[in-house]
């Protein structure tokens, strides 16, 4: 099984270290609906600086990510997006979802 952490580094600011496959998402999945919860208004970041590898399913957590703080009201913004990652995005033509940092 694939280990994938998420380190909350500041209190909306959450760092993302491993694979982001089939095996390691749900449980990321789980992990950041939890570490989201206690968090009621503003901007999230979420660095993947730190992702050593990714798949599609990879892809569809970071849309589901988006999904759960929008449902929160929250603003998610992406650093440090993988070449990997984001060649998927442009290819299934999901890039323009994906809120980046500059």
């Amino acid at each position: 099984m694939t280990q994938i952490t998420i380190e909350q580094v500041k209190p909306a600011y959450f760092l993302i270290t491993g694979e982001l496959n089939v095996y390691s998402v749900p449980q990321a999945e789980r992990q950041m609906a939890v570490l989201l919860s206690p968090i009621s208004a503003g901007e999230v970041c979420i660095d993947l600086q730190a992702v050593t590898r990714c798949d599609s399913a990879g892809l569809a957590l970071l849309v589901a990510w988006l999904r759960l703080a929008k449902r929160q009201q929250l603003t998610l913004v992406y650093h440090h997006l993988p070449e990997q990652l984001l060649q998927m995005a442009r290819v299934t033509e999901v890039d323009s979802l994906l809120p980046l940092s500059a």
